[in-house]
């Protein structure tokens, strides 16, 4: 027999309230500098009068990631293909105003991610989680016994999931789909997402784990779209999200609207190899 468990925020927010979607969401609102207010502002003006809307919320970064993606890929026409050299050159136009306003859009979402780094980071031990989500654990834990297969599909960026499956079933019994490959330019251990090459790897494993819409140790490279993650103590000594080169590498995880889209164009090619 299959099992399916869907986990989403509600979890996260039993462990601490200040994981609620709302906290994260004003909390990066703060952090943005007034003009970049005025930009989420447009679709989030309830949220000036302490009135939380998560469509609101939705709405704003989904326009956020429409324009980043429309101007990445006219920017990359102009610098890329012959026509859009020739186009430039024809009517005596330049690229670099466009590569600004593209790199001030991937600050707003690197920022969203930031916020939820500073909240979440150093807040997910074990001591806390068995003591408030004691029901929880008690109850995965015997849906984990036998042999039957079971799919954990998490809609969080935390990493509380792999937090409880590492102290109850150890990291031998389970997969996240990542395998050790190589090390970043400051030597830390990289870990590519690769269903097949974890099949090949570590044979067939029934408990899985899904991150649906990534994770905050999960990233991608832009300049050939390999998505991978790093440990979190890793991210943490590194201050990773402080020093991200926009242009370079992007947190990978799925925000805003149209996230069952951005999900089949990031992950489902790379499951469906398998």
């Amino acid at each position: 027999m299959k099992k399916v468990v869907l986990t989403g925020n509600g979890l996260s927010v039993g462990l601490n309230r200040a994981f609620a979607l709302q906290n994260i969401t004003q909390t990066f609102y703060n952090k943005l500098t007034s003009e970049h207010q005025k930009f989420i502002q447009h679709h989030m003006e309830r949220i000036q009068k302490d009135e939380y809307i998560q469509v609101d919320f939705e709405e704003a970064i989904a326009s956020i990631e429409q324009v980043h993606d429309a101007l990445d890929r006219y920017v990359n026409f102009l610098i890329n293909e012959e026509e859009g050299k020739k186009y430039l050159e024809s009517e005596g136009l330049g690229v670099e105003e466009l590569q600004s306003h593209l790199t001030k859009i991937k600050e707003i979402i690197i920022s969203y991610t930031s916020s939820i780094v500073e909240i979440i980071d150093g807040n997910v031990h074990w001591e806390q989680i068995g003591d408030r989500l004691s029901g929880f654990i008690n109850w995965l834990q015997a849906e984990l016994q036998g042999n039957d297969e079971i799919d954990l599909f998490t809609l969080n960026f935390d990493l509380l999931l792999e937090t409880i499956l590492l102290r109850t079933v150890g990291t031998d019994e389970f997969t996240d789909f990542h395998v050790k490959r190589g090390k970043t330019p400051d030597g830390h251990d990289k870990f590519n997402f690769d269903p097949q090459q974890t099949l090949n790897d570590f044979d067939y494993r029934r408990i899985r784990l899904h991150h649906l819409h990534g994770s905050l140790s999960s990233f991608k490279r832009l300049s050939d779209g390999r998505i991978f993650k790093l440990r979190t103590e890793d991210i943490r000594l590194s201050d990773l999200y402080k020093k991200l080169d926009a242009n370079e590498l992007f947190p990978s995880i799925i925000t805003g609207g149209f996230k069952s889209k951005c999900f089949l164009q990031e992950k489902s090619a790379e499951y469906c190899s398998i």
